[in-house]
């Protein structure tokens, strides 16, 4: 199972136990692998008994999923903002770099995005870049801007 499919599997049945419903025989016994693997040493980790351990130098499961975040965040910036620009991609990447480098020092430590930033750029590059806080230069842009649209 691909470690997209394991967290996907992972969710659903997080879900169904907090609702109280029972596990049909196919999810428990896959769970109770995963959790005998881990438990017996077979496994090193909760990542490894489930599938979800990267292979050599690829992202984990969770950057992989901050990363997709943050790319969306961004594709509605582009959208909402720098569509009439005619280098939609450098216009973005230059206003997230100078909001990376000044304002972001200060409100990375903020769990709300501030009041301030309702409906500008600033909003959108917050919300990013607390999913994943390395932003993407122009030629990410351009190529996620591709890749989304």
């Amino acid at each position: 199972m691909t470690a997209p499919a394991a967290i996907v599997r992972l969710r659903a049945l997080r879900g169904a136990l907090r609702g109280g419903a029972g596990l049909d025989l196919d999810d428990a016994e896959w769970l109770a692998r995963g959790i005998s693997a881990f438990l017996s040493g077979e496994a090193a980790s909760l990542d490894m008994a489930f599938g979800l351990q990267p292979g050599a130098g690829e992202r984990t499961w969770r950057t992989r999923e901050a990363v997709e975040r943050r790319n969306r965040i961004l594709m509605y910036a582009a959208r909402d903002f720098f569509g009439d620009q005619p280098n939609p991609a450098g216009a973005l990447a230059a206003a997230l770099c100078r909001y990376a480098t000044t304002s972001w020092l200060r409100d990375r430590t903020f769990d709300r995005c501030p009041d301030r930033y309702q409906d500008v750029p600033q909003g959108y590059f917050w919300h990013a870049l607390k999913a994943h806080p390395h932003p993407p230069g122009e030629r990410m842009l351009r190529a996620i801007l591709t890749a989304m649209s």
